[in-house]
């Protein structure tokens, strides 16, 4: 077992690694750690230490510091673990998280367009691309400026007729692969049902963050679609 598929293996019982002082912290519920699991931790410590500060740096050094976005971001070892199924698999759907969110009313189309591109320039995550490494083939983070992000984030309107329509186009939008060289991580569309009432499609891809959550992030369009609606 790898040092990645073992801090997987941890994250998936709910325990949470960290390096604190250049000593090894775990925090798991109750019992959900095995002896096995025991004893691959003693016995891979130091293994486990050091890999760990190469794949996350101590928090000292980037408090207050202005990131250089053109600095290549190695991937957390969920996201290696994400990047080779993609790679064995080749672009899927399989780990997209979609969310449809229904719209009832007048609804400005420019404005919610422009409160996607302020979420997005908002959040890292959603503006961040994998390329890899010319020399060594290896994956790493990039995050693009907003005004690229821009570029690729367009919301497409698309009529439906009915019910059935819409979920039948819900759900091929949402096992639409992505590919993560050069696509971001979010995907959104938009259906019209009616002449007051639109469908949002808000997809998501998991390699965009460990359980990232879409309520948070429809409470985020939400919010930025407010605001330009009232011209903030």
């Amino acid at each position: 077992m790898s040092c990645a598929e073992l801090l997987l293996e941890l994250k998936n019982l709910g325990a949470r690694v960290w390096v604190e002082e250049d000593r090894l912290r775990i925090s798991a519920p109750q019992g959900a750690i095995t002896e096995e699991i025991r004893r691959e931790l003693k016995d891979r410590r130091s293994e486990l230490l050091d890999w760990l500060k190469r794949q996350m740096p101590a928090r000292s050094e980037h408090v207050l510091a202005k990131r250089d976005k053109a600095e290549r971001l190695p991937l957390s070892y969920a996201q290696q673990r994400l990047w080779f199924l993609y790679r064995m698999e080749g672009v899927s759907g399989t780990y997209n998280i979609p969310l449809a969110v229904r719209l009832k009313g007048e609804l400005n189309r420019g404005a919610l367009e422009q409160a996607l591109w302020d979420v997005v320039e908002r959040h890292e995550a959603l503006r961040t691309v994998f390329p890899e490494t010319e020399e060594g083939g290896e994956a790493y983070q990039k995050v693009l400026e907003a005004e690229e992000a821009r570029q690729q984030l367009r919301l497409e309107v698309e009529r439906v007729q009915d019910e059935a329509e819409l979920e039948e186009k819900l759900k091929t939008a949402a096992g639409q692969g992505m590919e993560l060289e050069k696509e971001l991580p979010l995907r959104v569309k938009l259906y019209e049902v009616g002449e007051r009432e639109h469908v949002l499609l808000l997809v998501v891809h998991h390699i965009a963050g460990d359980g990232w959550s879409l309520g948070p992030l429809a409470r985020d369009v939400e919010q930025a679609y407010g605001a330009r609606v009232e011209g903030r």
